[in-house]
């Protein structure tokens, strides 16, 4: 079967001519260029294209973005006034400090307790909530307390006992350095 059969040669052929009028394309620009440089009217052929635009994702890459301030963490660390008011014995009311530490969302400390004696406390922070336990040193008795964010300097939330010596009550806390 011949090229010109099938087609095949059809195509190779043109391709002299397709070159040819590429070439005449491109003289015709050139001469055009170059009237328009003896004449004074263009100093350079980018002034023949068009100005570029951006597009969308150009502008987006090319604008500042400004970065955003880092909002500084917020910390329950440092030293706190509690006032706590059980509901078994109403005559109960303690008033006396907490000392936290916080790490990450891990909240370590001293509660010390109406009667002066320094217990160790433990827990986290996290979503405006304060929860931490110590132990009571009577009878396993474990006492939770869960408080909520008022204000940077304030938490007020409850506290109970689980174990052999049941309470439950109220407690408030108020930054004191």
């Amino acid at each position: 079967m011949a090229d010109s059969e099938n087609g095949n040669g059809s195509f190779w052929a043109s391709i002299p001519n397709i070159l040819k009028s590429i070439a005449v394309v491109i003289g015709a620009i050139t001469s055009l260029y170059v009237a328009y440089v003896q004449y004074g009217r263009l100093t350079s052929i980018a002034e023949l294209l068009p100005e570029p635009t951006p597009t969308k994702v150009e502008e987006s890459v090319l604008s500042p973005v400004p970065i955003p301030t880092p909002v500084p963490q917020y910390s329950v660390s440092g030293l706190w006034e509690y006032t706590a008011q059980s509901q078994v014995n109403t005559d109960n009311k303690c008033v006396n400090r907490l000392r936290l530490a916080m790490d990450g969302s891990i909240v370590t400390g001293v509660f010390t307790t109406c009667d002066n004696t320094g217990s160790g406390v433990e827990g986290t922070f996290h979503d405006n909530t304060l929860e931490f336990s110590r132990q009571t040193g009577l009878d396993n008795t474990v006492q939770a307390f869960r408080l909520t964010k008022v204000n940077d300097d304030k938490f007020t939330g409850k506290f109970w006992n689980i174990g052999v010596h049941q309470d439950i009550g109220t407690i408030t806390i108020q930054r004191q350095d």
